[in-house]
């Protein structure tokens, strides 16, 4: 679980954010796997006489992302200087071997928002929220 806290003042905004982050890993439950298995734990055999569990993928289908560990220094809160904005995150730290952070240090060294000082005065939360997404998007 994550803590963001935010507080707006006429001439400020505060972000914070706790530094702790899940690992997750896939695990199955063994008592989902019962459906395959008679009352003796045998087996089940279908009509033609072969086993219900044909395929790894019948296992692999009923995992869950469990988690296991916990980082203790993930840091959830990255800033968009020069814009007077930041980015709180929550859930994941990464996607695939890309960190969130650095996908937004990327996004800020390629968007044309960041590289032209004189757009930065034509911006608002919502238009760099947009093209923050339209670019992790293709990143990934």
């Amino acid at each position: 679980m994550t803590t963001l806290v935010a507080l707006s003042t006429k001439d400020s905004l505060v972000m914070g954010c706790d530094s702790l982050g899940t690992i997750t890993r896939p695990s199955v439950n063994p008592w989902d796997l019962l459906e395959f298995f008679d009352d003796e734990l045998n087996l089940r055999i279908d009509s033609d006489g072969n086993p219900i569990l044909q395929e790894f993928k019948q296992i692999y289908s009923k995992r869950e992302e469990i988690p296991y560990d916990q980082m203790t220094q993930v840091n959830k809160l990255c800033s968009l200087q020069p814009l007077p904005m930041g980015i709180m995150s929550t859930g994941i730290t990464s996607i695939g071997d890309r960190t969130i952070r650095s996908l937004i240090s990327e996004f800020k060294k390629n968007d044309k928002g960041f590289k032209d000082p004189d757009r930065l005065t034509n911006f608002t939360v919502k238009s760099v929220a947009e093209r923050l997404l339209d670019f992790i998007i293709p990143a990934l």
